[in-house]
């Protein structure tokens, strides 16, 4: 009976590694992607000669199985289905998308559409995947999440108002930012009196409405006189949390803060691992 159960785990196991999760497509996701405007694609667009997309093969399989497994149980990966196309082949598709390198992964959903822009790894992928797949402008509607979502994000930004107010510049200009940058930050909005008594207590004037950068160490104001009334430079500027490894995805968004860099130098343990084991 042992022996059952052992092989029935090896055939699982080995289903299981060499399972294949992502789906290749053609030309007709075009056409199944006009037919489906609720459902999300992660695409991603490749070429047979390109080292750089075989090397991202395995870690998008894992993606694909993660997405799937994490389906059943977050509401952000649900109705995601992970795809790829040879943009050699199919060029009509890459067009289309204004493919100019591989691999190019993109985020398509009805008229939506996001280029993946960061580091090819898979936390960093998923995480793309949560934000764009999730609301757009997210409500905290207590304290105590509030407190979780800080320890979700190293940072993020959030509106706080008075009084919800559809005519409030404010708003607008943060809620048409929102749609724009949805794929490189969170964005949250909260009523003052969930949160005014605790941790924004110093911050207490007569703005119906205020928006804060939220990182690790603190909280950034937006001083509209500051940035000559231009919130998108305030996002682009504090989007980014303060410590923060730099990898070749996120090094031009550090540029594009205009803030002064100082740089620690390290060798990751698991290659001092790796390499020791030679």
């Amino acid at each position: 009976m042992k022996l059952f159960w052992f092989v029935i785990f090896l055939v699982q196991r080995f289903i299981s590694i060499n399972a294949k999760w992502v789906r290749d497509v053609d030309s007709r996701i075009v056409d199944e992607i006009k037919q489906n405007p609720s459902v999300a694609y992660l695409i991603q667009f490749h070429a047979p000669w390109c080292g750089h997309c075989r090397k991202f093969e395995p870690i998008y399989e894992e993606i694909a199985k993660e997405v799937y497994d994490l389906s059943t149980s977050i509401d952000e990966f649900k109705n995601i289905r992970i795809v790829r196309i040879d943009a050699t082949v199919y060029t009509d598709v890459a067009n289309r998308y204004d493919v100019r390198g591989y691999p190019t992964v993109k985020f398509v959903r009805g008229l939506q559409m996001f280029t993946y822009e960061n580091e090819r790894s898979k936390q960093a992928v998923l995480d793309f995947l949560r934000r764009v797949n999730g609301p757009a402008l997210r409500w905290i509607p207590s304290i105590g999440r509030f407190n979780e979502v800080r320890r979700e994000h190293d940072a993020f930004f959030m509106f706080v108002t008075t009084n919800y107010d559809e005519d409030d510049v404010l708003f607008n200009q943060y809620k048409s930012l929102v749609n724009q940058l949805l794929s490189q930050t969170y964005f949250y909005a909260t009523n003052v009196s969930i949160i005014q008594q605790t941790y924004f207590s110093k911050y207490k004037t007569d703005a119906k409405s205020q928006i804060f950068a939220i990182k690790t160490e603190g909280f950034y104001l937006y001083e509209p006189d500051e940035y000559n009334n231009n919130l998108e430079q305030f996002i682009m500027k504090e989007k980014l949390p303060t410590f923060l490894q730099v990898s070749s995805g996120n090094i031009h968004d550090i540029i594009v803060t205009k803030k002064i860099v100082i740089i620690y130098g390290f060798k990751d343990q698991n290659e001092v691992i790796a390499q020791t084991q030679k």
